[in-house]
């Protein structure tokens, strides 16, 4: 329950881009309806459309960054940290200090990916 509603707010903090996007075509349509007006004031208005412009994207940006750390944190409670290497490591069950650096035959690769398949399974099944 706690999970779908931690998707459904990063789902929700992603509407903010659509407003963004919807602000940003209001300051570039004010800009050409001003010069479009006054034709000698353009450089001026060019500037201000350009500070709205940068406005409205770091609203967006802030709302892109909310999302993302919203997934970020469902991602990690549910099982398997996959940024830090030694839990991606133990999760396949290989280690890195016994390998030689020789490649690594595709059924290795197979029975590591099933394994970590299972332990994912079981991380969001609540058995672990």
């Amino acid at each position: 329950m706690l999970e779908g509603a931690k998707s459904m707010g990063a789902g929700a903090a992603t509407i903010a881009l659509a407003g963004a996007a919807i602000g940003i075509g209001n300051v570039f349509s004010s800009l050409i309806h001003s010069v479009a007006r006054n034709p000698s004031l353009a450089k001026q208005l060019f500037g201000y459309a350009i500070l709205g412009f940068a406005l409205t994207e770091a609203i967006a940006l802030f709302a892109l960054m909310m999302a993302f750390l919203i997934f970020e944190r469902r991602i990690r409670e549910n099982g398997v940290d996959r940024t830090k290497p030694s839990d991606v490591a133990e999760s396949v069950g290989s280690n890195p200090a016994r390998d030689n650096g020789s490649r690594r035959k595709g059924a290795d690769f197979a029975t590591d990916y099933s394994t970590l398949r299972e332990k994912d399974f079981m991380y969001q099944s609540g058995a672990i």
